[in-house]
């Protein structure tokens, strides 16, 4: 299932806010530094404690506090986004009838909020282009 999940990630073309600042590949486990930006937690950490680095790498802005916040509406947002993309329902987390059929107006809504939500990000003038 890991694998068919890998071949999955490489062949689609994820949003860029999906993406890790640091290393580009889509986030698993999002967290927000002090900064307020979003890094895949294993990126931010190596950049922090393995290459003692006090700055945020996306906005260059000296770090106080190194500690990290699980970015949860962004993780809920890339799974609601993996499973409306996935080409079988087998692979995804909510049923969905078929692998063509248009994510239901109630996850489509909720993606919007979970957009809107994040609309205080840093990286915000990308996210409402999925609607567009």
């Amino acid at each position: 299932m890991e694998m068919e999940r890998s071949n999955l990630d490489s062949e689609i073309e994820f949003p860029q806010d999906f993406r890790c600042p640091i290393s580009r590949d889509l986030m698993k486990e999002p967290v927000i530094i002090s900064t307020g930006v979003t890094y895949e937690r294993k990126n931010i950490e190596k950049w922090f404690f393995t290459y003692k680095k006090k700055t945020c790498p996306a906005t260059m802005q000296g770090i106080e506090n190194f500690g990290v916040t699980p970015n949860h509406t962004l993780k809920r947002l890339i799974l609601v986004w993996q499973n409306s993309h996935s080409p079988s329902s087998s692979s995804s987390c909510f049923p969905c009838s078929s692998s063509s059929s248009p994510l239901p107006s109630f996850k489509r809504d909720e993606m919007v909020s979970l957009l809107k939500t994040l609309g205080s990000s840093p990286f915000k003038e990308g996210w409402m282009c999925f609607f567009h």
